[in-house]
């Protein structure tokens, strides 16, 4: 008797929608290296921002990594980044190495694909 109601039981649990359906939520990235500055170059962004990708892989995120990249190449993939999350609907980090770089992001409630970015005080290739 005890052996009918487990395999039911357990045939439930193993194809529930819950199990069938991948519930660990999207996880993105975005890690950015930057060291390459003409009058102030860094040593260790590049690394630092490799090795944090490689945690983060490790870890379940699928990683966007660039390495000293231009100020239009890092408005790309921000962008792109969070327009990804907002379709995903799943969980972004942002890792940024290098000088310090000011970043003003908004969404709009009603369109999330209104991005603004804004990149200030180096100058960057």
């Amino acid at each position: 008797m005890k052996q009918r109601v487990l395999v039911p039981i357990f045939l439930i649990l193993f194809f529930s929608p819950a199990v069938l359906a991948n519930t660990q939520p999207n996880r993105s990235a975005l890690a950015i290296g930057n060291g390459q500055y003409p009058s102030a170059p860094l040593k260790n962004p590049v690394n630092d921002a490799s090795d944090m990708g490689a945690r983060l892989e490790a870890s379940g995120f699928k990683v966007t990594l660039l390495r000293n990249a231009t100020k239009k190449q890092m408005e790309t993939a921000v962008r792109s980044f969070g327009l990804d999350l907002a379709r995903q609907k799943g969980v972004g980090l942002f890792y940024f190495a290098g000088h310090g770089n000011a970043i003003k992001m908004v969404t709009t409630g009603k369109n999330p694909s209104t991005i603004i970015s804004e990149y200030r005080p180096f100058q960057l290739n």
